[in-house]
């Protein structure tokens, strides 16, 4: 018994170090890679009413892209329609998204997987290998 007691303590400790690691990557910088790396044009969604969009320049690494989408520097005039996305990667899904565009979602809510292709969480980080 006290082994089994002295094996999950230490298994609750790495679990809470892994945790708590500065160096863990969180969803939303996959979602800001992926998006970098694969749109021209990305919309961001700052709080629930706010869109902004940042269109990649033609010089712009996908890494120097990332930071700026990150940063929320330099944004777009204008917001194209997130109905016309080809990919969404959402917190929650209630932002329209088109027919046929392939969407991940934390909360998929009222998604319709019939008219959208429904990207799980590993699939998402496994594309971007």
């Amino acid at each position: 018994m006290q082994r089994r007691l002295r094996t999950a303590t230490l298994l609750g400790w790495a679990l809470t170090d892994y945790f708590a690691s500065p160096a863990r990557v969180r969803l939303g910088e996959v979602a800001l890679w992926h998006a970098a790396a694969r749109a021209r044009t990305v919309i961001l969604r700052r709080n629930r009413t706010t869109l902004t969009a940042f269109t990649r320049r033609p010089d712009e690494t996908v890494a120097s892209f990332v930071e700026r989408l990150a940063a929320g520097t330099e944004p777009d005039p204008t917001v194209p329609d997130p109905a016309q996305a080809g990919l969404a990667i959402l917190y929650r899904a209630d932002v329209p998204v088109g027919a046929g565009a392939t969407v991940h979602a934390l909360l998929p809510a009222d998604l319709d997987p019939a008219a959208v292709r429904l990207l799980a969480i590993d699939d998402l980080v496994a594309s971007l290998a």
